[in-house]
C-alpha cells in the first residue's frame, strides 16, 4: 500500500514462524513494501506454546522484541510467562518490556505460559535485509545480557512527552543512554481521542512508526480513527498499521478523531537517541 509518496505500509505478513503456535500476525514492513526500508512485523500472542529445543541463531543486525501487555487497567504486566535464550541468560519476562539483542548475539527457544490476556509483540531489524538467519552458539558468559530487558517509560533526561491530560499510559523509553549500543524506541497507550498532536517536524534519521490495536479478538481493526499527517497530507488509519518515515521527511500533528477502545502507539529509530531537525518547514 502506497498512498503517498513517503508512505507505506505493510498489510501482508509472512505465514506464523515455525514454533510459534500462538502467533497471529497483524502486519509487517520491510524493503519489499518500501525500498530500504527497516525491516519490522508486528502481531499478538494468543495461546501458550513451547519451544524450547529450538536452536540458537544470530542475524547481522541489531533486533529488538517488543511485549505488551493488553491490559489497561494494569499496564506494566504481561499477563503472561514468555521466556528464550539470548546468549547464555535464560530470560523469563513478566512485564510489559523490550529486549535488545545485538547483531551476532546468538538466541532463540521463546516459550509462553501463563498467558491470561493476549500480548502484543514487535520484531524490529535496524537495517532492511536483517532478517536471514544463520546458526549460532552461545558464547557470551552468563550475565552479560541480563540487563538488555527495558520496563517502564523512564528516559535517563527525565523529559515526557506533552499530552492533554488522560490522553496517555507511557509504557517503554529505550535509547543508547539507557542502554548502551541500544537503538530509541518508545511506547505508549492511546487511551481517549484527541484533537490535538505534535506539531510537524522531521529527524536526522529514518522512523519506523507504529499503531496497533488491543482487541486480538478482531485482530485486522484498530479499533480507532487516526489522523496522521506525511508531508502536509493527511492519511486515516483504521487498522493496524506501519509507517516507514525516511530521514528529513516531515510529519505530524497526529490526530485521534474516532475511539471505540484504546490502542497502542509506538516509534523506533535506528538511531541512539531521538533529534529533531531544527527546520521542518
Amino acid at each position: 500500500m502506497n498512498t503517498l509518496k513517503y508512505y507505506a505500509t505493510g498489510n501482508a505478513p509472512r505465514d506464523t514462524p515455525p514454533g510459534f503456535s500462538g502467533y497471529v500476525p497483524l502486519t509487517r514492513m520491510s524493503d519489499a513494501v518500501f525500498p530500504g526500508c527497516m525491516l519490522a512485523e508486528l502481531g499478538y500472542l494468543t495461546e501458550a506454546f513451547s519451544n524450547p529445543d529450538a536452536g540458537l541463531s544470530a542475524h547481522d543486525s541489531d533486533e529488538l522484541y517488543m511485549f505488551i501487555g493488553l491490559d489497561p487497567a494494569n499496564p506494566e504486566s504481561l499477563n503472561a510467562e514468555i521466556s528464550f535464550r539470548l546468549e547464555n541468560d535464560a530470560l523469563t519476562l513478566r512485564e510489559t518490556c523490550c529486549v535488545f539483542i545485538p547483531r551476532g548475539a546468538a538466541h532463540g527457544g521463546m516459550s509462553v505460559a501463563s498467558l491470561g490476556k493476549p500480548v502484543l509483540m514487535l520484531m524490529w531489524h535496524t537495517s532492511s535485509d536483517a532478517y536471514a538467519s544463520r546458526p549460532a552458539e552461545a558464547s557470551a558468559p552468563r550475565g552479560a545480557y541480563a540487563a538488555n530487558v527495558i520496563t517502564r517509560y523512564a528516559p535517563p533526561s527525565g523529559v515526557l512527552p506533552e499530552a492533554p491530560d488522560g490522553f496517555l499510559e507511557l509504557l517503554l523509553f529505550l535509547d543508547g543512554a539507557r542502554l548502551s549500543g541500544a537503538p530509541y524506541l518508545e511506547s505508549m497507550w492511546f487511551l481517549t481521542k484527541n484533537d490535538t498532536g505534535p506539531p510537524q517536524h522531521a529527524h536526522p534519521f529514518a522512523e519506523i512508526i507504529g499503531f496497533a490495536g488491543t482487541d486480538a479478538g478482531s485482530p485486522s481493526e484498530l479499533g480507532a480513527s487516526v489522523d496522521f499527517y506525511i508531508e502536509g497530507e493527511r492519511v486515516t488509519l483504521t487498522k493496524p498499521t506501519l509507517i516507514y518515515i525516511p530521514g528529513g521527511v516531515r510529519h505530524g500533528p497526529l490526530i485521534v478523531p474516532e475511539m471505540s477502545r484504546p490502542i497502542i502507539h509506538f516509534s523506533c529509530a535506528a538511531a541512539h537517541g531521538y533529534a529533531r531537525l531544527l527546520r521542518a518547514d
